[in-house]
């Protein structure tokens, strides 16, 4: 078994890193089109366009809570621009 140099240990941890947060990312947009499609139906491509433009975990945090209570496609969108 090869030993790992200092920098290569602190490259394999923020990768698994970064690994972690883009599956945490990509749960989120799975959930919050999930809400979607059960409260409205089929949702648009542009839709999920703009879901998946939502990269910070606060911002999907919220927009998770407003796809759980907007009234409709249109509503959503206009509080993702």
């Amino acid at each position: 078994m090869k030993l790992l140099s200092p920098m290569e240990l602190l490259a394999a941890e923020e990768g698994r890193q970064e690994g972690r947060q883009e599956g945490r990312q990509e749960r989120a947009w799975e959930d919050i089109l999930a809400v979607l499609e059960v409260r409205f139906g089929e949702v648009p491509y542009g839709v999920r366009e703009q879901v998946q433009s939502v990269q910070d975990e606060g911002g999907l945090r919220q927009l998770l809570r407003a796809a759980s209570i907007v009234p409709n496609l249109e509503a959503l969108q206009a509080q993702l621009q």
